[in-house]
């Protein structure tokens, strides 16, 4: 993975926030919940001594975190294998690197909105999608659980 140990977690992070909002089944290899260097050996254990740093433990706090929400949000894994679970809301903004879409429960009666942003660019006043979603709740009524470790 190119850049400094800076970009590499970040780019992890948003690599695991795609995974874990993206429809499908969830994998992490070993080692992987924790950002480890090497590639595993079933020879050895795994680095666990990698959590006493703060963006190998920050990574473990986001799977953890991820994890949490799947079971919590029905709709992050009800309809994981159908396309009624899924619609795009944007997907086309190349100059932005900025896609979102939108995951359903089984009977629609809850949703969760997942917004990647591949660039870095500041999201304070962008806009998602070029028109309101008919299903996405008002923005008075909805809750925004942020997921960001550092």
């Amino acid at each position: 993975m190119p850049g400094g140990d800076y970009e590499k977690f970040a780019n992890l992070r948003l690599l695991f926030g795609h995974m874990f909002g993206h429809p499908g089944k969830k994998l992490i290899f070993a080692g992987g919940e924790f950002a480890q260097w090497d590639e595993w050996k079933d020879e050895s254990s795994l680095d666990w001594h990698l959590t006493q740093w703060l963006p190998h433990h920050g990574m473990q706090r986001l799977i953890g975190d991820c994890n949490r929400l799947y079971r919590e949000l029905p709709a992050l894994h009800a309809r994981d294998a159908s396309g009624e679970g899924f619609d795009w809301i944007q997907y086309d903004d190349a100059r932005n690197a900025v896609c979102a879409w939108v995951r359903y429960d089984a009977q629609r009666a809850s949703h969760a909105v997942v917004v990647c942003n591949y660039s870095g660019v500041r999201l304070d006043a962008y806009r998602i999608g070029r028109t309101a979603c008919r299903d996405l709740p008002r923005a008075a009524e909805h809750r925004c659980r942020r997921l960001r470790r550092r």
